[in-house]
């Protein structure tokens, strides 16, 4: 993770900062890091007409150019613990049945619609049941039409309920009688899950089981699981939100443009999940976070869809990465600002590209095949963050610059050639018109506008790289004939990941189409 310490000497109408780009590994790039999370209430409205032809459009021309590997689409929310396959309540006593107003009925026109969607974008599946109905039946009767409705092998994993830690406070309003909710403990939701772990081994034999689902960086019921059950997981889960728009104004984490553009707001969310990571890591599973996003309850309007959340989550993503962590899914909301789309029916496409995206784009534009992440050393100023990836077609380096001032970042790379800068950029941070290499995403989900992109030459070895305020570049270079990383970290990391089958030259020829458009 690139290290933010004491400031060079400052130029006053610039501050410098001197980053050292090395050949140290520190992992390879997961395959399908990212991914998007929708609530299971919600989904149709992104993936029935016309708003799935846009939907899918994004995932094939937004994010997933690079071949690193299928976007991954997960499937839960909260409403998930009172949804009903095909509407069947019979299968679940009273006590756990859900309160008409808040039920969710899943029936196969919803599978259908979702099997288009990936069936068009070849992503992966992560699909939640519901845990509250105590129903393993149920469960598995969703599952088993899942597999023979989705394509082939689209279905990554099955997660069981979702958030268990704080059913006692969300699952009250949604069931009909919550006494139970209120008396969950870690044990007793380990017992729930493996219940459900025997009766759906039988239905999707070979297809790993994912939770606990947990909210931020609580370690207990994790910890708890893996002990009761640990052969039944194949996959840790959690979620989190930094900030909430449920906090009074004014408090440490309501959310704000200000706190977006800040490192340490990361860092720290990075930080809360290294309990997890270790648990996980321990046990040799993998460890995806199944919800992320800026805000929960909503987030705040003007704040939450505002460029700053771009840059966040740019850096966010990396420092995941860095971390640890095996995948990502970004979650998604129809109609409310804490979201990168969402639905407008004033479009035709049905669906409106919001600044998160942006960031999302960013990101998925510095991946390719067979990435490695290299380590990154020297003195950055204060929000000024600087992340290495190298791979086939060389350096792919993302500077971000949260601060209010124009930064000077002098990149030490092993290289010689040119440097292509592609900025991400908005007329302010708290703006919501944002471009990437001065391109918007249209609601038909392609690039609109001529992609501008500059070039810098390097100096003594050194590539100068100058950061508006409250801005972000992905700088493209290539490696130095002979370029290698560390082999015997390299032999550690690779071991753990799949590389993509795709052809290394893939990512070349799409920049070339986006160029064109």
């Amino acid at each position: 993770m690139p290290a933010v310490a004491s400031a060079s000497p400052v130029v006053p109408s610039r501050p410098v900062s001197a980053a050292n780009v090395t050949t140290t590994l520190v992992r390879a790039v997961p395959t399908s890091f990212l991914g998007f999370s929708m609530n299971v209430e919600e989904m149709e409205d992104f993936t029935n007409p016309p708003e799935g032809t846009a939907f899918a459009a994004i995932l094939n021309n937004i994010l997933n150019t690079n071949g690193n590997g299928p976007f991954v689409l997960r499937l839960g929310g909260t409403y998930v613990d009172s949804s009903y396959w095909n509407g069947d309540e019979s299968l679940v006593l009273p006590q756990y049945q859900a309160n008409p107003a808040f039920s969710v009925y899943l029936n196969q026109t919803w599978m259908d619609s979702l099997a288009d969607v990936v069936q068009q974008t070849g992503s992966k599946v992560i699909l939640n049941v519901n845990a509250v109905a105590h129903s393993p039946q149920m469960a598995s009767d969703f599952i088993e039409d899942a597999e023979n409705t989705l394509p082939a092998n689209s279905l990554m994993a099955v997660a069981i309920g979702n958030e268990p830690d704080d059913y006692n406070a969300s699952i009250i309003p949604v069931a009909r009688n919550a006494a139970w909710a209120r008396g969950l403990t870690p044990a007793t939701f380990a017992s729930i899950f493996g219940t459900y772990a025997r009766v759906l081994k039988r239905t999707a034999a070979g297809i790993p089981l994912a939770g606990p689902e947990s909210t931020g960086g609580e370690s207990n019921w994790t910890s708890v699981l893996l002990q009761h059950d640990a052969p039944q997981v194949g996959l840790v889960t959690s979620h989190i939100y930094p900030l909430t728009a449920c906090a009074a104004p004014g408090t440490a984490t309501y959310p704000t443009v200000f706190k977006y553009l800040q490192n340490s707001l990361y860092q720290e969310t990075t930080d809360g999940l290294s309990s997890l990571m270790t648990l996980a890591n321990n046990l040799n599973l993998p460890y995806r976070l199944t919800e992320l996003g800026s805000g929960t309850c909503g987030g705040v309007n003007g704040v939450n869809n505002s460029f700053a959340t771009s840059l966040w989550v740019l850096n966010q993503l990396f420092s995941f990465m860095y971390a640890g962590l095996d995948g990502v899914n970004v979650h998604l909301r129809a109609d409310t600002p804490n979201t990168a789309i969402v639905q407008n029916p004033a479009l035709p496409s049905g669906l409106q590209p919001e600044p998160l995206l942006y960031g999302l784009a960013a990101f998925a534009n510095a991946l390719e095949p067979n990435d490695v992440l290299t380590q990154v050393s020297g003195q950055l100023q204060p929000n000024v963050s600087v992340w290495s990836v190298y791979g086939s077609e060389g350096w792919h380096l993302v500077l971000v610059n949260g601060s209010s001032s124009s930064q000077l970042v002098n990149l030490t790379v092993p290289a010689t050639g040119t440097m292509t800068v592609t900025p991400l950029s908005a007329p302010a941070p708290w703006s919501g018109q944002v471009t990437f290499g001065g391109q918007t995403i249209t609601p038909q989900g392609t690039w609109s506008g001529a992609l501008d992109s500059s070039e810098v030459q390097p100096s003594n070895g050194v590539y100068p790289v100058v950061l508006p305020p409250a801005s972000a570049v992905v700088a493209d270079v290539g490696a130095t004939p002979g370029t290698t990383v560390s082999p015997a970290i390299e032999r550690r990391t690779t071991t753990r990941k799949r590389a993509s089958k795709q052809k290394l030259g893939e990512r070349a020829a799409k920049r070339r189409v986006r160029a064109k458009s």
